[in-house]
């Protein structure tokens, strides 16, 4: 079993006023895994306090199938923009080489009606090791961004753009 707590606390680090700190846990045992952090920052002016809590995890129920899942949501005291988002996900190994990815996140943002919106990204990816250091890989992913929530600078309009990525991989 392996357990560890961090706490990190910043008090005007960056200009007077601001002020963050965060809290966060780990625990492993076996295959599970799991942590969950809460953090919070106030801004220069001191008007506007953010918080953020999450927790995740993973489990690797084979040599061959490793699961992970997790939850984040944001709140700030002044502002109504409030986001819960989630992911899921899936490592399957496919031979001695070879691993399928696949994963879907979604972000829900409430506060207002012009805030109301969501992004949601699912992706596939296939790699293929040549060695440690050097693989190739495939990936397909699509973005859809409705509402309110702000898109990405790679979209061009809102709505869903769907992607395809190869490369090969060498780490030095």
């Amino acid at each position: 079993m392996r357990a560890s707590i961090a706490r990190v606390t910043t008090l005007g680090a960056l200009a007077p006023g601001n002020s963050s700190w965060a809290l966060g846990a780990g625990y492993a045992e076996g295959a599970l895994a799991l942590g969950a952090y809460v953090q919070q920052m106030k801004n220069l002016a001191g008007t506007e306090t953010r918080k953020v809590v999450g927790l995740g995890g993973n489990y690797r129920f084979a040599r061959v199938f490793h699961l992970f899942a997790g939850v984040m949501q944001r709140t700030s005291a002044v502002s109504p923009q409030e986001n819960l988002a989630f992911t899921i996900g899936a490592n399957i190994r496919l031979g001695e080489q070879s691993t399928l990815s696949l994963a879907h996140y979604n972000d829900d943002q409430s506060g207002s009606a012009a805030l109301d919106g969501s992004r949601q990204v699912s992706w596939v990816t296939v790699n293929y090791a040549f060695s440690r250091r050097t693989d190739l890989y495939a990936v397909i992913d699509t973005n859809v961004v409705e509402g309110g929530d702000a898109k990405p600078a790679f979209m061009g309009t809102k709505g869903s753009q769907t992607g395809l990525a190869l490369g090969l991989r060498h780490r030095f």
